[in-house]
């Protein structure tokens, strides 16, 4: 019985030092390592180095000036970002847009750029799921729904001025 817990424990030791490899090959990105190595300390050398030869430890700034402060650096790198992902001028030649294929013909833009119709409109109303409620009101569906005799012209006269406005 102590033979057998004595193997279990065994293939456990193993299996937990083989995951302990894998866990620091990877760590170290060592494509050239060598399995049954267990020499963790040169693994754990590995990482370190690797972590220090990773590390921006200065950079230049837009004016050409060394940067070595850790918050310095960081408010830099924001900066840089910022500076990448804002525009200063706002582009007004759109020439680009003339080499765009068209995919609506003029009939279809006119039925596209038409106010939609009093029966399109209850159409959608009706179509709304009873449950929920959309912004601002607060109002369901099913508020629309059985109050639509009431409430169209209302509803109509406001979905036409929003596509007008």
């Amino acid at each position: 019985m102590n033979r057998q817990r004595l193997k279990q424990i065994q293939v456990e030791m193993i299996k937990y030092l083989a995951l302990e490899e894998e866990f620091w090959r990877q760590k170290a990105g060592m494509s050239w390592f060598k399995y049954g190595d267990r020499n963790t300390k040169f693994f754990h050398a590995q990482v370190n180095g690797r972590r220090k030869r990773l590390k921006l430890s200065r950079i230049q700034n837009s004016l050409g000036n060394w940067i070595e402060e850790d918050h310095l650096i960081a408010e830099e790198a924001i900066k840089f970002y910022k500076d990448q992902f804002t525009e200063t001028a706002v582009p007004n030649d759109f020439d680009i847009l003339n080499h765009v294929p068209s995919m609506v013909d003029s009939d279809q833009h006119e039925r596209l750029m038409a106010l939609p119709s009093n029966e399109e409109v209850k159409r959608v109303v009706m179509g709304l799921n009873g449950d929920s409620a959309g912004e601002p009101d607060g109002f369901t569906g099913a508020f629309y729904q059985t109050c639509w005799d009431i409430i169209e012209e209302d509803v109509v006269r406001m979905v036409k001025d929003f596509f007008c406005g």
